[in-house]
């Protein structure tokens, strides 16, 4: 848009210096077309520098970030997890690292999706909060996540695995629906590389 108001400054001041010409004698014409250009060509460099600051600050304001690495979208995207789930009494997710933030939100759109309600909210039943069958299971690192599956249909269980495994990274994360038939029964997923 900027470069737009350039070109019309210019082509206007071009308009002008030829309308002057039937004024201004023929041999100081070349001087008064670079009295008038320097300007025009001023003018055009400063606007797009000023273009150049306008598109990094709104890079910068404006681009999603990856809430990944930058810790300052860590606190929005877990609330978002928050609003995406229920959480079973004594859960323990408030300090999951930003990846499992990330995947818990792809996670609860699959069973949205999966089920045809986009108010469904999966229950996650362990985080970091209770005994794990090893000393360094992911869940005491706040990388992973137990979501209830049980109560679902095998059909829509079957189906939410495999969006689980569609959506998620598998060179980062592991997908797998664990206690199959127990009363525990769930999907489990933790992130080995962040």
């Amino acid at each position: 848009m900027i470069l737009s108001h350039a070109i019309i400054f210019t082509i206007s001041i071009l308009v002008i210096s030829v309308c002057l010409v039937s004024i201004i004698p023929t041999k100081y014409i070349p001087y008064f077309t670079l009295v008038i250009l320097i300007p025009a060509i001023v003018y055009y460099c400063a606007t797009e520098d000023d273009a150049v600051e306008i598109e990094e600050e709104y890079a910068v304001e404006y681009t999603p970030l990856s809430f990944v690495y930058h810790p300052y979208t860590k606190a929005s995207y877990h609330d978002k997890f928050m609003a995406y789930y229920r959480l079973k009494p004594g859960v323990k997710a408030n300090k999951l690292i930003p990846a499992m933030d990330t995947a818990a939100i792809k996670i609860a759109h699959c069973y949205r999706h999966v089920l045809g309600d986009y108010d469904y909210r999966p229950l996650v039943t362990s985080a970091n909060d209770s005994r794990h069958s090893s000393r360094r299971s992911y869940h005491y690192r706040n990388a992973a996540l137990d979501i209830r599956i049980r109560d679902l249909r095998w059909k829509e269980r079957s189906q939410i695995m495999q969006c689980v495994h569609d959506s998620l990274d598998e060179s980062r994360f592991y997908i797998r629906h664990e206690s199959i038939g127990t009363p525990i029964e769930h999907l489990h997923v933790h992130c080995f590389k962040y």
